[in-house]
């Protein structure tokens, strides 16, 4: 059966303190109670001014956790006043996430408390360690958000050709991710600089920098993204002498005739070491073209590692795949045809692989895209209006708001629907015998 997104306050928890390990301890009781008395969804009441991220993580897991019947925990959260920083991520990391009209949200970028006898070496590790909990907590949003915006989506639609006129500067933005190519073969088109205008509609001067930000970091991604793609194309052993993976690379025979014989160095079988090089050299020269007195030293590979860390997370093919199926369950309202029965339907192999290989490049820039913006929230203050928060994929809700229609009444109408059915189906059939002549 399909499950409500209903809140209920008779199966709610209220946090109006800061979030802490304290607070996770004095809630635990109540919480692990709820869970023992069923499955249904659990509501949280947030009015917080924050506190600790890692704090509000435990507790996000504490509530989502299976109960005694060993299923997961729906949650949903809901802003009643203040929803600000740590608060703001909880609320958001809601399976559904309401925000009431009373209710205020702020993000900024994730804090440590207050350093005694810094120096500048630790302050220097303290801003890795910070910014590395910045991509983490982006990474962990935007998995939340991809739903919300995929909504969005499906719902702003019918706006995207007027957006598209109002809001040229955007357009020209989108147009200098390098997607040229992509967009004007033959195939599934997803009208990605459409849901970007009209979403930039929809948000408030605060909401329309937070976008701005996205899209700036977006340019840099895809830059990084054609270089390495362009320098697949051009490194390929097996045709180009020059080619850097060759087995009778200098390089290759140098590090083997130091090796003992049964450890010597091959290619072969290592597309993942390839890969993973390709990438940290790639950032290394973006560095070193910023930086030219760049040295490599201890801080320089720090940083470099925390860079190929973010980067690698949002290129892996599983939150590529996730954000697929996600927009393959409409793919008509995304790509104009059914694509995602063509996939299904198709006869080969090749086929296949040809079809995903036109869709793959447009959802993962739809991925990347919505990880850079939740990574820009964590840059700065944001004082988030109600709109910007529906409209950047931060509620699901703001009740009274009629646009888009809020995924919990469509929810109810298949719960309803299903109600209906099988009521239908336990009915008793009634046996109708024809009267004897």
């Amino acid at each position: 059966m399909t499950q409500s997104f209903d809140w209920r306050w008779e199966r709610a928890v209220y946090i109006n303190d800061e979030i802490s390990d304290k607070l996770i301890t004095s809630l635990a009781p109540q919480i692990l109670r709820l869970k023992e008395e069923g499955p249904e969804p659990i509501t949280v009441g947030i009015d917080s001014p924050g506190g600790s991220i890692s704090a509000a993580a435990q507790l996000l897991e504490l509530l989502k956790s299976p109960g005694p019947t060993g299923q997961r925990t729906v949650v949903i959260t809901v802003a009643i006043n203040k929803a600000f920083s740590a608060a703001a991520s909880l609320l958001a990391l809601g399976d559904y996430a309401v925000a009431l009209p009373s209710a205020q949200i702020h993000y900024h970028d994730v804090r440590f408390s207050t350093f005694f006898d810094l120096t500048s070496a630790k302050a220097q590790e303290a801003a890795r360690d910070l910014r590395r909990e910045n991509d983490q907590m982006a990474l962990r949003l935007a998995n939340s958000v991809v739903e919300r915006l995929v909504w969005l989506f499906i719902h702003l639609q019918s706006t995207f050709e007027q957006a598209k006129k109002d809001f040229p500067g955007i357009v020209e933005d989108v147009n200098a991710l390098g997607m040229t190519e992509v967009w004007a073969g033959e195939g599934p088109k997803l009208d990605f600089t459409g849901f970007v205008c009209a979403q930039y509609a929809h948000t408030s001067p605060e909401g329309d920098s937070v976008i701005q930000e996205a899209l700036e970091k977006l340019k840099g991604w895809r830059k990084l993204e054609i270089a390495f793609s362009e320098f697949n194309k051009a490194n390929q052993p097996g045709k180009n002498e020059a080619a850097l993976f060759r087995d009778d690379n200098p390089l290759v025979t140098v590090v083997n005739n130091a090796l003992t014989s049964d450890k010597k160095f091959s290619w072969t079988e290592r597309k993942w070491l390839k890969r993973d090089l390709v990438l940290l050299l790639l950032l290394l020269l973006d560095k070193a073209a910023r930086t030219p007195a760049l040295r490599i030293n201890e801080p320089v590979i720090a940083d470099l590692m925390t860079d190929f860390a973010f980067f690698s997370e949002i290129r892996r093919r599983e939150h590529t795949e996730k954000s697929g199926e996600l927009i393959l369950e409409n793919d008509f309202v995304f790509f104009d045809r059914f694509v995602g029965q063509e996939i299904k339907n198709a006869k080969t192999n090749e086929e296949r692989s040809n079809l995903s290989a036109l869709i793959f490049p447009q959802v993962q820039l739809f991925w990347a895209y919505v990880v850079l913006l939740a990574r820009s929230l964590f840059d700065g203050e944001h004082p988030i209006s109600l709109d910007d928060a529906l409209f950047l994929g931060l509620v699901d809700e703001i009740p009274g708001h009629g646009t888009p229609k809020p995924r919990r009444n469509v929810m109810n109408e298949i719960i309803g629907r299903e109600q209906a059915e099988l009521a239908r189906s336990s009915k008793p059939l009634r046996k109708w015998l024809r009267p004897r002549k």
